[in-house]
């Protein structure tokens, strides 16, 4: 059991404050290293809802400037812990708190260039929730220091990356660095006495229990997120596959340097992949060695019931069957019809592009299914068919948006389906070799993934 015991002192805290004692009013409340610059812009500095205003729900914060500037060092302090990050910051963050308005989750980020450095203007609202201040505060920390380079342009933060600290901050320390703004007046001090009792908790428990349920994001899914995947209840997928993602690549030997590596790479790309196969070159060759590398992390992480895992001869019949697509043929309108099993190839040679998208979208979802239950020695085929299909769709979607027009079969369009094909036809050829001999016994499988080949 821990106990901490916190008394909010906003002066200890470290804030520099007006000098006089009374109301501070709308004057701008800064943090102690000076990054971080409060004002409260709502009339006279009103305090809105007081402290416990927002009910019984503990994730809502009402915000105030000493609190937020108090807060958003604590954050600095355990972001830079975990990921060894030292040196000042060069650029300053403006908070402002504005009266309610419109949704109360809105919020306003701004970006500006002065001479070498960037300034970030946000405009908060009177109340926000708990996890979405500890997000928003997580990705401009990470923001200025990617941008401390100077460069004409502003780095791109990968949401995986955001989400990923987010969570990892959010289920080890969040009751320790936003506490609840003070409430009690003593002369020019405010001070809010907070006792927290909890206990030592695995930060990724809640991420197994979810991903137990729902299949854990791909690398394509982290890397692009869907609109859906943030924006509803799939949100929560994704932010736990983020925090397993990030937590394994910080395990990796001298996995936080090379984090440290890719962050500051960002500045000097116009895309996050390139910085981050710089940074991680030790561990990873390419894109591909990514991929499976993810796989593995996520069998191994969610783990798989002995008990329900097939066979191998059972994993190759049924990686065959789910593979092919049935179909039905008429040779005329008086029979009856006739079932057939064509190719994924066929499809993507053959169908039009709405029915294929559709057809290989479901077999995307099949695949992450199949992967929990086939034996160790088809992963990485079953993580590589799924490769194949997600990237297909991807590169088909923009080759053709290029040409204008999504049913026309044009010669970007023509390359991507001859690439997806010939990758395809190299995976059959692989699965072919691993089928086991006719009358081969039907051992159980092995209990996890070690063995697999990369």
């Amino acid at each position: 059991m821990k106990f901490v015991v916190a008394i909010v002192l906003l002066l200890a805290a470290g804030l520099t404050l007006p000098a006089q004692t009374g109301s501070f009013g709308n004057r701008p409340v800064q943090s102690v290293t000076g990054q971080f610059v409060v004002t409260d812009a709502r009339p006279g500095g009103a305090p809105g809802p007081k402290p416990g205003a927002a009910g019984t729900n503990q994730n809502i914060l009402a915000l105030e400037p000493a609190f937020l500037a108090v807060s958003c060092e604590r954050i600095k302090q355990v972001l830079y812990a975990n990921l060894g990050v030292t040196g000042q910051s060069r650029s300053v963050i403006y908070l402002t708190i504005r009266p309610a308005r419109g949704s109360a989750r809105e919020f306003a980020y701004a970006t500006e260039r002065l001479g070498n450095n960037w300034i970030y203007r946000v405009e908060l609202p009177p109340q926000m929730e708990r996890s979405r201040l500890l997000r928003l505060i997580v990705q401009l920390l990470l923001q200025e220091i990617a941008n401390r380079r100077v460069t004409d342009h502003l780095a791109e933060i990968p949401a995986w990356l955001t989400e990923g600290l987010t969570q990892q901050l959010l289920n080890s320390r969040a009751v320790e660095i936003l506490l609840p703004p003070p409430d009690q007046k003593f002369g020019a001090l405010m001070l809010g006495p907070t006792v927290i009792q909890a206990r030592q908790t695995d930060p990724l428990a809640a991420a197994r229990s979810v991903l137990r349920d729902r299949p854990p994001l791909s690398l394509a899914e982290l890397s692009w997120p869907a609109a859906d995947r943030l924006d509803n209840e799939a949100r929560e997928a994704f932010q736990c596959s983020a925090q397993v993602f990030v937590t394994e690549l910080l395990g990796l030997p001298q996995g936080r340097e090379h984090i440290r590596a890719m962050i500051n790479e960002l500045a000097g790309c116009y895309n996050w992949q390139t910085a981050f196969l710089r940074a991680f070159a030790p561990d990873f060759a390419n894109q591909l060695a990514v991929e499976k590398w993810w796989t593995l992390q996520v069998v191994h992480f969610v783990g798989r019931d002995p008990m329900h895992l097939w066979t191998v001869v059972e994993s190759w019949q049924k990686l065959a069957d789910l593979l092919g697509i049935s179909i039905a043929v008429r040779r005329n309108s008086q029979e009856l019809p006739d079932y057939a099993v064509v190719t994924l190839q066929t499809v993507i040679h053959e169908w039009e592009p709405l029915r294929q998208t559709g057809t290989i979208s479901g077999k995307i979802n099949e695949l992450e299914m199949a992967q929990m239950r086939v034996a160790p020695q088809f992963i990485a085929l079953v993580s590589d068919y799924r490769r194949v299909l997600t990237a297909y769709l991807q590169q088909r979607a923009r080759a053709a948006s290029t040409f204008g027009k999504l049913w026309l079969f044009t010669p970007g369009v023509g390359k991507v389906v001859d690439e997806a094909v010939q990758q395809l036809d190299q995976l059959d050829q692989q699965r072919v070799a691993l089928r086991p001999p006719v009358g081969a016994p039907t051992p159980a499988p092995l209990a996890g993934p070690a063995g697999v080949g990369r």
